[in-house]
Formats: structure tokens, sequence, C-alpha cells
């Protein structure tokens, strides 16, 4: 099985990943730390602080992999099995950017959030009855969930059915 997993920077990826593959005995690749050790970047955005990956020579470089975590942007266009973007509420995701990155990627990131972003790619790239919405308010229990969803798929939980987030509010907007 091939697990996406993706999001808007500072959602829980990466830590989930890990706690994910661990659970399941699964190998786990950072896309973003895979690309860059295969030199598959094929332009940097300094202003940005982005790297644009050549997604055919990723895709073919991992498509033979299986039982397998893909963490990261570009996971969702990987041919997964299962795929989970993860979500955080702005106000909560605000704080956490404001650690890393300046006020103009917090601003970037934080649209994206609120607008779905990571949520559309992963729709667009993937059949609606695959891709999840998780809502990461706790390690544990997204963790719990994901592997609830990994052991027993509920279509009924899919985005196909009922997106969960909503986050394109007033208030939200605001935070910008």
């Amino acid at each position: 099985m091939r697990i996406a997993v993706t999001g808007t920077p500072c959602t829980g990826k990466s830590t989930i990943s890990k706690k994910i593959a661990e659970i399941l005995n699964y190998g786990y690749i950072d896309i973003g730390n895979f690309a860059e050790k295969n030199n598959l970047i094929i332009k940097k955005d300094p202003e940005r602080k982005t790297d644009v990956v050549d997604e055919k020579k990723l895709k073919k470089l991992l498509k033979d992999l299986d039982n397998i975590v893909l963490d990261g942007h570009y996971s969702e266009l990987l041919d997964p099995d299962i795929v989970f973007v993860l979500r955080c509420p702005p106000e909560i995701l605000k704080e956490r950017l404001k650690k890393k990155f300046s006020e103009k990627k917090v601003r970037e990131n934080l649209l994206a959030e609120i607008l779905d972003s990571c949520l559309i790619s992963a729709a667009q790239n993937n059949d609606h009855t695959i891709v999840f919405e998780i809502e990461n308010l706790s390690i544990e229990k997204t963790v719990e969930k994901m592997i609830e969803l990994i052991k027993n798929r509920s279509v009924e939980e899919s985005i196909a059915f009922k997106p969960t987030c909503r986050y394109l509010t007033e208030k939200n907007l605001d935070l910008l």
C-alpha cells in the first residue's frame, strides 16, 4: 500500500507520517529530501523559499515502491492508494508558521490553508474516494484515525462524501 500525506507546511505531516510508517512497519520517504538527494529539483524560488521538482522523474523513481508512507507536497501525485490531507485551524497554524517562516511566507501558507490548496490538489489528482481530509488537533488522535481508515477504509468519510474543514471565514481571513 502507498500512503500519501500532504498538507500545508506546519500541519504535522512529517511527525504523523513517521508514526504511521512505524506503526505499520512501512518505509518512509520525505519527498523534499528525496527530491534533493536525487537531483530532482529543476528550479529554486529563493523569494518563496520553495523548490520545483521534476514530477515525472520523481514518479518514475518511486513507482515500484510499496508499503511506503510518502510525506510531503507532490506525494498526492505518486499513485497513492490512499491520500491524507492534514489540516490545521488557521489560528493554530499561524503560530506554528511564525516560528519557521517570514511574515510573507506565513501569509502565503495561511491563505493556502484557508483556500484548501492542498485538498484541491489531492482531489484533482486522485479519485475522491481515496482522499481523506484530517484535521490535526492531536497527534495521537490523528494517527489513530488514519490507522483506522487505512485498515478499514470508509468511503463515506472521504472527500467524495464530505469535506470537513471550512476555513474560508471572515475570522480566518482577518488572520492574514
